[in-house]
């Protein structure tokens, strides 16, 4: 095959589809570059859709200027033109996407909406895709070709996913502060975010932005990266959440790490700061499946007790809410409760009426017998907690207060 002339080779391959093409390409070294302008021309042709529908879509305006997208411009409405690439890419054919690249298409090309292949296999979930792009050296980096802050990173950040963001990291993606922020410390493990760090995003050169940090690590469901970010940045400690009014303690408490509150607690933060519903940390404690050591080490580290959380309720509805009878046990042994005050707070509802209606009975004989609440109190609608158990058909609950109020 070496010997024959190039231009029977070109001959001959006119008779070939672009795959045998490839393939046939590959034979030997002199046969391949023979072909290559061929192929990568007819595979530019098979691949892509044709030059006049690239213009038709994009316009390049002059240069150092993004293309502008006409479609999405003057909303065309024109039905897009068959591009196969994009299909193989986003059917996961890797064989089709590897005999494209094969053939000479530019792995940071686009579509005709000027979206890069790279993007279209993170928006479609293939990693294998993915993989092969980015080892023929497609750049994670680069945004979509009209969009410059749209690049696979931020794609990722509208379909959370951690296998996604650590692959394009560990690539190369650029990972400055704003993309740490938005996408990493939601969306990504301390592995991948202490790589993104040590490639030069410098988490310290924003501390001012701390309720930026703070705001996207309480949406990570990896307690690690709370620990990482307030070991990194202290600051973090001393801001709230814009919308909730919760500081990051709150998330230590969601995850139940008390090492993770000491630490915090060390970076001084207030363990008294009242969210916008005017709750404490502990009442996101009392509420919580076993948190009691969590509730003791907030009781020791000096939080505030029987303050009106939302709807007016006190630590100790919450507890009764979720019917925790050790977490209801803490709270009554660290004082004696004002119950008629409770009842006042909280829109004529005592923890009696909470736990006569959800709570056990063992619950309910601990408020009375070692809380000392009055069987009598009514709330808002002239109900005592003997009502409520009896309208919930409660008879173990109904028949105790009975005899208790005797």
């Amino acid at each position: 095959m070496e010997l024959l002339p190039p231009e029977l080779i070109l001959t001959l391959s006119d008779h070939f589809d672009v795959q045998c093409l490839a393939r046939f390409a590959q034979t030997c070294k002199p046969l391949h570059q023979t072909l290559q302008w061929t192929l990568t021309e007819r595979a530019k042709r098979h691949a892509l859709a044709s030059e006049e529908e690239y213009k038709k879509r994009l316009l390049f305006p002059d240069q150092g200027c993004r293309p502008i997208h006409l479609e999405h411009l003057y909303r065309l409405g024109a039905p897009l033109p068959r591009q196969p690439l994009v299909d193989a890419i986003c059917a996961g054919r890797l064989d089709a996407v590897t005999g494209f690249l094969d053939a000479g298409i530019d792995p940071d090309f686009c579509d005709v909406r000027g979206i890069r292949w790279l993007m279209h296999a993170v928006r479609s979930q293939q990693y294998d895709v993915v993989d092969v792009l980015l080892r023929r050296g497609a750049d994670p980096s680069l945004p979509t070709l009209c969009y410059e802050g749209e690049t696979p990173l931020y794609m990722v950040a509208s379909v959370p996913d951690r296998i996604m963001v650590r692959k394009l990291v560990h690539a190369g993606a650029a990972t400055d502060f704003k993309t740490i922020c938005d996408i990493l410390l939601p969306h990504c493990d301390v592995e991948t975010l202490r790589l993104a760090i040590a490639r030069g995003g410098d988490l310290r050169e924003s501390v001012h932005r701390a309720r930026s940090m703070l705001e996207s690590v309480m949406r990570n469901s990896d307690p690690e990266v709370l620990v990482f970010l307030v070991d990194a940045v202290p600051e973090i400690c001393t801001v709230a959440h814009g919308i909730s009014g919760r500081t990051a303690l709150w998330r230590a408490v969601f995850f139940n790490r008390e090492d993770i509150a000491r630490t915090m607690i060390r970076a001084r933060i207030d363990v008294n700061h009242r969210s916008y519903f005017n709750e404490t940390a502990l009442h996101e404690a009392c509420q919580s499946p076993g948190s009691f050591r969590m509730v003791e080490f907030l009781l020791d580290s000096g939080v505030d007790v029987g303050v009106p959380g939302k709807d007016m309720q006190t630590e100790l509805h919450y507890a009764c809410e979720a019917n925790d009878e050790g977490i209801v046990k803490l709270l009554l042994s660290r004082g004696p409760v004002d119950f008629t005050r409770q009842v006042t707070l909280a829109k004529g509802k005592s923890p009696l009426h909470v736990a006569a209606v959800g709570c056990s009975l063992s619950v309910v004989r601990m408020l009375l017998e070692e809380g000392h609440a009055d069987v009598w109190l009514t709330d808002h609608e002239g109900q005592t907690a003997i009502d409520r158990a009896r309208e919930s058909h409660r008879d173990d609950v109904t028949d105790y207060l009975s005899t208790r109020s005797r």
